[in-house]
């Protein structure tokens, strides 16, 4: 099974100098489980998680109170470049045991340093059904693969 028959193509990038605003609006519209964040020439630096960004608002709630520097930040500030990544013609499992061993609820999937798409739990385990069953389990044609 590889990532390119499971994975969401159409991500949402951001780039590295997005501001606060753009970044919780991204999450709340595209309601991905990561942004992946890139640069100018749109190569892959890392990833916004949704639970990182609300930590850091959490956190700095008194600058906003105090009037400082609080939507100021920008996506290569709350960035996590830990985030396992994965090729298309990897196989699903594999990047299974990636994402459990990081605890990253998604994997980036790149081209020549580029960001293709990303792969979730939800799409492991369709991925995991469609191998212990032999059929898809459910109607596939939801997915935006290209």
């Amino acid at each position: 099974m590889h990532v390119s028959a499971y994975m969401r193509c159409h991500a949402l990038t951001l780039p590295w100098n997005a501001a606060l605003e753009e970044i919780v609006r991204a999450f709340d519209v595209y309601q991905q489980p990561v942004v992946p964040v890139v640069d100018a020439e749109q190569s892959y630096l890392g990833v916004l998680w949704p639970k990182d960004v609300a930590r850091w608002l959490g956190s700095h709630g008194s600058e906003r109170a105090a009037g400082t520097g609080f939507v100021q930040a920008q996506a290569r500030d709350l960035m996590d470049s830990s985030c396992p990544t994965c090729l298309p013609d990897d196989d699903v499992a594999t990047v299974a045991g990636m994402m459990q061993e990081a605890g990253a609820s998604a994997a980036v999937v790149l081209e020549d340093c580029r960001v293709v798409g990303f792969i979730g739990w939800p799409e492991v385990c369709a991925a995991v059904f469609d191998s212990l069953t032999g059929f898809p389990g459910c109607d596939a044609s939801h997915r935006d693969r290209e």
